[in-house]
This record gives structure tokens, sequence and C-alpha cells, in this order.
């Protein structure tokens, strides 16, 4: 079992994700001229985020809401995580005109500041998944692009092994952590086996880099796929 560390806001339950990203937005908009962030990245904050918000007020009503308003929401809520986790980094936790009761304002927590030989993995992995022969499934693990050495197709620095988390079946738990199923990788391509009555069904992942002391990242985007 592992040890858990903080929770990753971006992929909590989806009640409290609304909560959190309406009250990072909201916060944004109220200090961005304090905080020195752009207009127009701010306004591309709310174009992402207003139809997740129509789309979760209708899928949210669960005597009326249908598996497509489920998928919706999803869809929409993996179009606001891909513009705010960057937007975070780059806005937020870099900001020097921000300090940690600003950060804790917008929902977040601040990163421990405290110079160690070996870091915490700052980022999180981009996953691509392909099914293979066999019922296996290929995983490839790359830095995202602008994160420091994202130029090599390796690990970032420091970084020991690639985590992954997997939960075979419908309605997988709200955070990577309490999946069923765990697997680590040494290489950034690696071979996730299944059996014949394990074809079909759906299968949750997610990744996370892992440094030397074993202290692992933040869980990537969830992605779901079917077993070959």
């Amino acid at each position: 079992m592992f040890t858990k560390k903080r929770k990753d806001p971006f992929n909590q339950a989806l009640e409290s994700y609304e909560t959190f990203i309406n009250t990072l937005y909201t916060t944004v908009n109220a200090n961005a001229v304090a905080w020195d962030i752009d207009p127009l990245v701010v306004a591309a904050f709310l174009a992402v985020l207003t139809p997740f918000n129509t789309a979760y007020g209708v899928s949210k009503n669960k005597n009326s809401a249908t598996a497509t308003d489920r998928a919706t929401t999803q869809g929409a809520r993996g179009v606001v995580n891909k513009f705010a986790r960057p937007f975070v980094q780059k806005w937020i936790f870099l900001n020097e005109k921000m300090d940690d009761a600003d950060i804790v304002e917008c929902g977040l927590e601040p990163k421990d500041r405290t110079k160690t030989p070996v870091g915490i993995p700052s980022t999180q992995p981009d996953m691509y998944l392909r099914p293979s022969t066999s019922h296996n499934i290929v995983a490839s693990f790359r830095q995202p692009k602008g994160s420091p050495a994202s130029s090599k197709r390796g690990k970032p620095p420091g970084v020991k092994s690639i985590r992954v988390a997997y939960f075979i079946g419908p309605n997988p738990p709200a955070e990577p952590g309490d999946y069923t199923k765990f697997i680590s990788f040494s290489n950034t391509t690696g071979v996730i086996a299944f059996n014949a009555a394990e074809a079909g069904k759906p299968v949750t992942l997610a990744s996370c880099w892992v440094n030397e002391k074993e202290e692992q990242g933040d869980w990537c985007e969830i992605q779901t796929i079917n077993i070959p």
C-alpha cells in the first residue's frame, strides 16, 4: 500500500471539483490586476469553464440526467483541466506576486519551497495508451511540453520510475490512489497485461512520476480504455 501525498484537486469527485474550479476562476478573476495575470488568459479560462458549468448543471440532476449528459460533463471537465493545469503552474505557482496565502485562496495547496537534493516530481506524465495483442495494453509516458528537460524523451531529472494505478470495471474511485491495482515501470514504455476473462471490460488508468526516494508526484489525467 502506497503512502498518500496531497490530493490532486483536478481529479476529485465532480461536486467538489465544481466548487474548486469555480473558486479558482473567481479568485483569479477578482485579483488578476494585483497578481499581474494576463486578462486574455483569464477570459480564455472562462471560455472553457462555462461549458462545463452548463453541462454539470444538467448532469448533476440524478433523476433526469442521461448517460450522454454525464459523458458531456466529463468531456467538458477534460477540456477545463487541459487548460487549467498549465495555467496553475505558470500563473499561480510561478507567480512572484502571489504568496502562499494567495495560493490557498485559489483553493490550491502551496508547494514546499524547501530545496532538497531530490525533489518530489512537479509534473505529471503525458500518458498514451494503445491496445495490443493477447489482451495487453501498451502504455507510453512522456514529459509535458514546456517542462524542464522536456526536449528529451526520457524521464524528468530525479525520476526513477513511473507508477500506474488502474481499475477494471465501471465506476472507478475518484482518486487513482484508491484504485485496486498498481504497476511500476522503469522505462517510459511498458505493457499492462490482462486475461481473456477481462476482455471487453473498461479499465481506468492514471500514472505519476516516482523519484529515487519512492516519493510520487501528482497523478496525470485519468483515461479509460476497453481491454482488447
